[in-house]
């Protein structure tokens, strides 16, 4: 319970978006790596339709999302720092402000 705070909440929803891109990244690697001649079943419509929509719209998604949790943790910081310590955004505004 202690751990469950806003400012945690925003660096797990920046590591997971980090992680999605390791992971996708590293998987298409291993693929171009491994299967690099070109056949025509190396190009089939499931990998297009991966490589499309996978790992490149959500790579490129997570990694703004990721920017933006970013920013979201700066103003958290200096809404705090502006008030000396004594209050902080509740975990609702933050939801949005992530979801948005």
């Amino acid at each position: 319970k202690e751990l469950r705070s806003t400012y945690n909440f925003v660096l797990f929803l920046m590591t997971f978006d980090q992680t999605v891109v390791i992971g996708t990244n590293t998987f298409s690697q291993f693929r171009y790596a491994f299967f690099a001649e070109c056949k025509p079943w190396f190009f089939s419509l499931s990998w297009v339709l991966y490589d499309i929509i996978v790992s490149q719209h959500t790579t490129t998604i997570c990694k703004a999302h990721a920017t933006w949790t970013a920013v979201i943790l700066a103003l958290m910081r200096l809404k705090s720092i502006q008030s000396y310590g004594k209050s902080e955004l509740p975990l609702t505004h933050v939801l949005m402000l992530c979801a948005s």
